[in-house]
């Protein structure tokens, strides 16, 4: 592993080292220090602190916030904030929290790796060719994992898909095709109707059962669907027309189930989709330019442990490194500020040993998590007890607003935790929720029990499934969805809460305190 001032020096340099290093500022200043970093805290915690966490001593407000900033500067210079898996912007930010983990006080921490065919682009456009309105169109983004066109795109007319229909094979060829990306509101009793019993915690009323959920992502299934229908039809190229104002819509970075198609397309918003449907009505002509490459590259799983005990039985803190923004995901930060916190505490305060998972390939149908449960099944996860999976921490709510214009509602993003009907998981995950207040949440069942683990055949919408379904975990996962968690391109520090997330990184913490002592039977018996 290379060391601290190695990785961050990477770091440094990326984030305006080159303007320190030609004498613009200081001749020298601490790398960390450039990023952001604040002091973090260094008491010798006693056994106490392993049995409720002390707040001083846990990582400041400032430093989650730092984190924020920096990631949102991550990523291609025009799709910031996106770390897509295995892209030099992701692996970079691997090495940086291995140097974190390693600053955090980490006993042994190793990398496993993987490999993965990679499909990136950098540029992408949509023309009309002829006609009245003739030029550039405004896209939002490309589809991700579209397909890949010649540098100088592909040039046919456009040919209007009507929503709800479905194309005849042949029916496209030569065409490219615009449609109406599918959508799936519901409402919010129907998270509501899946809490175990008692486990709801909503301290204000703000979730009202009958309100509308719609997030441009709820319907990536059809949205598939469609997609490999366009294929079979013939046609060239794809134009989806997402339901959503421009800033809601640009940077959209879905579906991300890892599966290379072969029409490529891009995404517009709403208003640029309303003209564009009526030329494709009129068969004008236009072209669309999707230069992508796919490679096959090696990314990373990063495991780590915090010793404690003598007993072979871990406790697992896990989340997700690859992201399309900063919030998404966050969890990261979380897990290094537990470490550091868990790190001092007396070796033999717990009985279990907890382990840190950051996996990759979230973005790539869950390839590091399968990975994880594929090459360690009879080693790390036979002898983990239960798994607390976190992502997208301290998010505030942004809805359409009556303007026109994506914006804060002045709300929390709704969160929940997915876990199976261990008793012990389920009424210390409705405690870490209750301890991160304000925020409604409540613990939920499998959406799908019975789950293999595979991208078409989820748990839940969040990391940990994998975890629970192909290595048969007890996990905890805790997630929220906002409008604008799969959106790249946009600053995420304005819609997201730094003191709330350190308060529910500090409520996570102590239940993995709980839980590594929490005898294995307890954890792995489901009877709600």
């Amino acid at each position: 592993m290379r060391s601290e001032t190695d990785v961050s020096r990477r770091r440094f340099l990326a984030l305006g080292g080159a303007a320190v290093a030609a004498g613009a500022v200081a001749p020298w200043i601490d790398p960390l220090e450039a990023l952001g970093a604040t002091s973090w805290p260094q008491a010798k915690l006693t056994a106490r602190d392993a049995v409720r966490v002390r707040p001083s001593q846990f990582m400041p407000t400032a430093q989650f916030r730092a984190w924020n900033t920096a990631l949102d500067k991550l990523g291609p210079a025009n799709q910031k904030g996106l770390r897509a898996t295995a892209a030099p912007a992701h692996e970079g930010y691997i090495d940086d929290l291995a140097a974190d983990l390693e600053r955090a006080g980490i006993d042994r921490s190793f990398f496993s790796g993987l490999h993965m065919q990679r499909w990136t682009t950098a540029t992408w456009s949509l023309d009309v060719v002829d006609g009245p309105g003739a030029g550039p169109v405004r896209t939002a983004a490309y589809i991700n994992y579209s397909g890949q066109t010649p540098a100088d795109g592909v040039t046919a007319p456009l040919a209007l898909v009507e929503d709800g229909t479905t194309p005849a094979p042949g029916s496209l060829a030569g065409k490219i095709a615009v449609f109406d990306v599918p959508t799936s509101p519901v409402t919010y009793g129907t998270f509501t109707a899946l809490a175990y019993p008692g486990r709801l915690f909503d301290p204000s009323g703000a979730l009202d059962p009958n309100a509308t959920y719609n997030r441009p992502y709820l319907a990536i299934g059809p949205l598939i669907t469609l997609l490999d229908a366009l294929a079979a039809a013939g046609a060239v190229g794809a134009v989806g027309v997402l339901d959503y104002p421009a800033n809601g819509a640009d940077g959209s970075y879905f579906p991300y189930d890892g599966i290379i198609r072969s029409v490529p397309g891009v995404y517009v918003d709403r208003a640029t989709g309303a003209p564009l449907k009526d030329r494709a009505r009129a068969g004008v002509t236009a072209r669309l330019a999707l230069p992508a490459q796919v490679k096959r590259v090696k990314t990373r799983n990063l495991i780590g442990f915090v010793n404690f005990g003598s007993s072979d039985e871990l406790v697992c803190l896990h989340c997700h490194s690859d992201g399309s923004n900063a919030i998404e995901d966050n969890g990261p930060q979380a897990l290094v500020a537990a470490t550091q916190y868990l790190s001092r505490l007396p070796r033999n305060a717990l009985p279990r040993t907890v382990m840190i998972l950051l996996t990759t390939g979230h973005f790539a149908g869950g390839n590091g998590s399968q990975d994880f449960c594929r090459t360690f099944k009879n080693d790390l996860v036979k002898r983990t007890n239960a798994a607390i999976t976190i992502e997208h921490l301290g998010l505030k709510q942004w809805e359409e607003l009556p303007s026109g214009q994506m914006g804060p509602t002045g709300q929390w993003e709704a969160g929940a935790v997915f876990a199976p009907g261990s008793k012990a998981l389920v009424d210390d995950s409705f405690t870490a929720l209750r301890r991160g207040r304000p925020v409604p949440a409540s613990v939920l069942k499998p959406l799908n029990p019975d789950a293999n683990g595979t991208a078409d055949a989820a748990a839940w919408p969040g990391e940990g499934q994998y975890l629970y379904a192909l290595g048969h975990i007890a996990d905890a996962n805790f997630i929220t969805g906002p409008t604008y968690l799969l959106n790249w391109g946009i600053t995420t520090k304005d819609k997201c809460d730094h003191a709330q997330v350190r308060r529910q990184a500090m409520a996570f913490t102590q239940e993995i305190l709980r839980l590594a002592r929490t005898p294995r039977r307890r954890l792995t018996t489901y009877t709600l």
